[in-house]
């Protein structure tokens, strides 16, 4: 009996040491599988930084290689120009002309305020403007004045009452010559002009037309309308126009056309002249 005892007793043990031995391998095996994961990863991390320094380093190269090209269409030479705008007073020649010492250059160095400083200096522009279409052509478009009258010396004015002379060759004179005549001492275009806007307000109701107004060198007006001559002097003007609507309206509306001049200088009279051979009946 007692050497069974032993015997159990060996075989329990011996049981015990071949559990341990396998929990010994199990843990080694685990062990070395956990490195070789983190082996792959590190070695993963380090073969992704090295691809993602490769696509950062490519896409400098490209665009250190892409910048000449880009530049190249960006700045190409100016090739042509495009003007838009009806031209009254200008020709295309002549606007073509005022741009030409500025486009000899490339896109991206031509001035373009330089370009609209040049397009207001000639005569007749009122607005300008120009602007880059890529890849090598400038956009011009330029709004010419509009004339108010005819000043004398064969000039026009502009709503300003600036005188500007029409460049354009050929321009349409029949336009012009419909367009009302003001004439006055050097200078006084402005006043002349402002007299003109009030007049015409206040005769445009009666169905007459201003057709020519003048300012001698003393201050004396005299105005046109349909032929007929009207002198108002130098004072008092709406005062005697007034005069001058009240006798048409009573008067003068149904022999307007045997008229030839009123003279409403006088303080309490009116001078009409007749048309040869006609009389006030």
């Amino acid at each position: 009996m007692p050497f069974g005892r032993f015997r159990g007793k060996s075989r329990r043990h011996s049981s015990s040491t071949e559990k341990h031995r396998r929990g010994a391998i199990r843990k080694k095996t685990e062990k070395k599988r956990q490195r070789q994961q983190l082996n792959f990863r590190q070695g993963w991390q380090k073969l992704s930084n090295v691809l993602s320094l490769i696509v950062i380093a490519a896409f400098f190269v490209g665009v250190i290689a892409a910048v000449p090209v880009g530049w190249f269409w960006l700045n190409r030479p100016v090739a042509s120009i495009g003007i838009e705008g009806e031209l009254q007073w200008n020709e295309q020649a002549s606007v073509k002309a005022a741009l030409l010492p500025h486009i000899d250059q490339r896109m991206l160095q031509v001035d373009l305020e330089e370009m609209r400083q040049s397009l207001l200096r000639l005569p007749g522009v009122a607005e300008a403007s120009v602007k880059r279409s890529w890849p090598d052509r400038l956009e011009v478009s330029v709004t010419d004045k509009v004339a108010i009258a005819r000043w004398s010396g064969g000039g026009l004015l502009d709503k300003e009452g600036r005188i500007f002379r029409p460049a354009k060759a050929g321009h349409d004179a029949t336009a012009q010559q419909k367009l009302p005549q003001l004439q006055g001492p050097d200078g006084s275009q402005q006043e002349v002009l402002q007299q003109y806007l009030m007049l015409s307000r206040l005769l445009r109701p009666l169905g007459l037309s201003l057709d020519r107004l003048e300012l001698n060198a003393l201050g004396g007006w005299r105005l046109f309308c349909d032929d007929v001559e009207i002198v108002l002097g130098r004072q008092r003007l709406q005062q005697r126009v007034h005069r001058l609507v009240s006798l048409y309206n009573g008067q003068l509306e149904r022999q307007w056309l045997n008229v030839r001049r009123i003279d409403l200088r006088y303080s309490s009279a009116v001078a009409v002249a007749w048309v040869s051979g006609k009389n006030s009946g």
